[in-house]
């Protein structure tokens, strides 16, 4: 591609699609050369993490983030992305951390605590996952996300009833989900329908 190296939008922009298309050796070459032109941009340092932590490097990553924190220590997305990266590798109660300084900074944003009642059902406190479920469907009865990630939530529990009904939900929300109807598929055979 030929860009215009100074024109960091445009770089930025080639990142998040490389790293989209899950093309993460490419995304870091960008990213270093960008780190060459601006050490002071937070979102190649965390772009740099996500690479990583997605490559199987996550102790290493957790640097990265840790680098783009120091410079915007108040950025809600790269406490999001530190966390999923945490999530990723299994470490819940580091992971719970960050989505909880990120909700600080953004307390509206759905996806943080989705991220969070993810962690907490890891960790098996259900009660606490099922509360930010709910949070969320008080504000919007339409949350997809949130009616999904309940219904997973249920199944975990062994509650195949009612995750039926989150999954129909889901279907309801949006016809055109696979991974909602395969799931509501695979629970109704469970339940011998």
């Amino acid at each position: 591609l030929d860009i215009d190296v100074s024109d960091m939008r445009a770089r930025l922009l080639i990142i998040e699609t490389l790293i989209k298309k899950r093309r993460y050796y490419e995304a870091l070459d960008w990213i270093e050369s960008g780190l060459e032109v601006d050490t002071s941009n937070e979102i190649l340092w965390c772009q740099k993490g996500v690479c990583l932590a997605h490559i199987g490097e996550v102790e290493k990553s957790l640097l990265f983030f840790d680098n783009a924190l120091r410079l915007s220590p108040g950025n809600a997305s790269i406490w999001n992305a530190k966390g999923t990266s945490l999530l990723d590798a299994n470490e819940f109660e580091r992971a719970l951390d960050c989505f909880s300084r990120a909700l600080l900074f953004e307390p509206q944003k759905n996806q943080y605590w989705i991220n969070k009642a993810k962690c907490l059902t890891c960790l098996g406190n259900f009660d606490d996952a099922m509360a930010v479920y709910n949070y969320l469907l008080e504000i919007n009865r339409d949350d997809a996300d949130a009616w999904f990630n309940k219904g997973d939530t249920y199944i975990t529990l062994g509650e195949n009833e009612k995750a039926l009904e989150c999954f129909d939900q889901v279907i309801r929300i949006d016809p055109s989900d696979l991974t909602a109807w395969n799931v509501k598929e695979n629970i109704l055979r469970i339940l011998g329908r």
